[in-house]
């Protein structure tokens, strides 16, 4: 497996973003991601609170 090119505490400082209402958009171009890697990092049922998100 690769590492990682964004270490838990980058990957956090990005959902709380987008936690506090940041596109996903803007989010992407901001850290130079790509869509589909921040929607791997998203929760992946709507039950989950985003402050239960395991990276």
């Amino acid at each position: 497996m690769r590492k990682s090119k964004f270490t838990k505490s980058q990957k956090l400082e990005v959902l709380a973003k987008w936690d506090a209402g940041a596109k996903i958009d803007d989010l992407c171009r901001e850290y130079q991601i790509s869509a589909a890697t921040l929607y791997c990092t998203l929760p992946l049922s709507p039950d989950h609170s985003k402050a239960e998100i395991l990276i």
